[in-house]
């Protein structure tokens, strides 16, 4: 069913059509069935196979973290204290699970989060707040009674309770393991007769 639907079997399809037509028009004579199969194998042989899509790069912690501390200097002095306090506090739990995220199986969604937030959900958000002229951003009422600050400020608690969230099952699953080892250990030398006390 794999090969039914290859650029290969389609080709050669193609050209084994083209085979036919030129039977119907009595272009080809009485060899006509090895011509069209001839015509098949042309284009089954020659067509190049589909190359393979690339594989997402593997998640590098090292990266995420250049990328999010590039991202937060870059915009150091342009956004209000309070707006950075509360970048530095999603930096600071993203940093937090960086080391225990080789824990996370590959692909999982708490790996995609993380790497989106730290590389794109953070630094765009700030990026579209930044666009602002000041004033319009600090003053000017455009949702609910809300300024810009302030919808920012209700985004970037979205983040953070989401990375609260990702930072909650990094060290759930931690724990899981200690628990797994613990059961390991317990039936592994609980019950062993052996006595580690010194003779008296």
């Amino acid at each position: 069913m794999k090969y039914a639907s290859s650029r290969k079997n389609l080709v050669g399809l193609g050209l084994a059509l083209v085979g036919v037509f030129l039977v119907l028009a009595h272009v080809i004579g009485p060899f006509w069935p090895l011509i069209v199969v001839g015509l098949y194998l042309v284009g089954a042989v020659l067509t190049p196979r589909k190359a393979p899509a690339d594989l997402p790069p593997a998640f590098n912690p090292n990266d995420v973290r250049q990328v999010l501390d590039r991202q937060i200097s870059s915009m150091a002095g342009r956004l209000p204290p309070e707006v950075m306090a509360k970048v530095l506090s999603i930096r600071q739990i993203i940093l937090g699970i960086l080391p225990q995220s080789g824990n996370l199986p590959p692909g999982s969604p708490e790996l995609y989060i993380l790497e989106r937030t730290a590389t794109d959900y953070l630094p765009t958000t700030l990026q579209l707040y930044l666009s602002l002229p000041g004033t319009y951003a600090a003053q000017h009422q455009v949702q609910d009674g809300k300024t810009p600050k302030q919808l920012l400020l209700d985004q970037l608690g979205l983040l953070e309770g989401k990375m609260n969230e990702v930072a909650e099952d990094v060290h759930r699953n931690d724990a899981d393991r200690l628990l797994t080892n613990g059961r390991f250990l317990e039936e592994r030398f609980g019950r062993s007769t052996l006595s580690l006390e010194p003779p008296a």
